[in-house]
């Protein structure tokens, strides 16, 4: 699931050319659950939304295409992490 969002993100314009949807979605698996352990031992995961916030403001720079491209930052991904953590 996670590789196909990349795959279709990369499709799409919004990653940049550098990231490989396979290599992403393996990062993605294991950062989400070091966030959901890490949130569930210190806050019974009520500040999961603010982690996964802070994941992808300093993700995001890294994984969007340059400036001048179509898109400005994946749309999916939000989307796939709220899924994931039930919100």
């Amino acid at each position: 699931l996670v590789t196909d969002v990349a795959r279709t993100a990369k499709e799409r314009g919004e990653l940049a050319e550098r990231v490989e949807p396979a290599e992403l979605a393996r990062f993605l698996v294991a950062a989400f659950t070091g966030l959901q352990t890490v949130s569930l031992v210190a806050s019974g995961l009520t500040d999961l939304d603010r982690r996964v916030d802070e994941m992808w403001r300093l993700l995001r720079p890294g994984l969007a295409p340059s400036r001048g491209s179509i898109a400005a930052a994946p749309t999916g991904w939000r989307r796939m992490a709220l899924r994931k953590t039930g919100a």
